[in-house]
């Protein structure tokens, strides 16, 4: 074995780049399939709405996608946060990245979590009458039936989760004044709105 000569400090073997860079781009694809899974996950899980019914089942679909989304975030973070733990680096770089996606799994789990409680609880049942309709928001009066025995009306306010096709489709109906069914997760969320016959507008 070969001894060092004097003054000739040891040398650490080179690093390889190429070895990282593999490591990235295996976590990149690792979150792409993650995240594409998750965005096209069925439901797993029952749903709190009873799904034989065809309005019920209809609000279920709506619905799942919050679901869908929620885990398609946590996806993102979570492959990054194992590879944080798992490789060999510079501490400082990997605090920094095991910190960020630390967080972003604790929120994204979090929405997972709610989204979830909301898929699996029963739907509310709203009766209104339209107050306001802006983009994604609709407001809807109701109660004032109730007025001659001293309930005053109410007006709330929803997100809609309604398909865009099927908003396209009611647009003739969905509008101020007119008064909707519809039906409500718990987060106020709306997956499923149709007009009430039979009521003047």
């Amino acid at each position: 074995m070969a001894l060092l000569a004097p003054g000739h400090p040891a040398t650490s073997p080179p690093r390889k780049p190429a070895i990282r860079g593999r490591s990235l781009a295996a976590l990149a694809a690792a979150t792409v399939l993650l995240v594409t899974a998750a965005a096209l996950l069925p439901p797993l899980i029952p749903a709190g709405a009873d799904l034989n019914d065809a309005n019920q089942a209809a609000y279920a679909r709506a619905i799942w996608p919050e679901t869908q989304i929620s885990l398609a975030v946590l996806m993102i973070f979570l492959p990054s946060l194992c590879y944080a733990v798992a490789t060999r680096g510079a501490a400082r770089g990997r605090l920094l990245i095991a910190s960020i996606s630390l967080l972003g799994v604790a929120v994204a789990t979090f929405y997972v979590v709610i989204s979830l409680q909301s898929y699996m609880a029963k739907p509310e049942v709203v009766y209104g009458s339209v107050t306001s309709l802006t983009g994604r928001s609709i407001c809807l009066q109701y109660g004032a039936a109730s007025v001659i025995v001293g309930n005053e009306a109410v007006t709330r306010c929803f997100a809609l989760d309604v398909p865009s096709e099927e908003l396209r489709g009611a647009e003739n109906w969905v509008q101020e004044g007119w008064y909707v069914h519809m039906l409500v997760s718990p987060r106020g969320h709306v997956g499923y709105i149709a007009p009430v016959s039979g009521v003047l507008q």
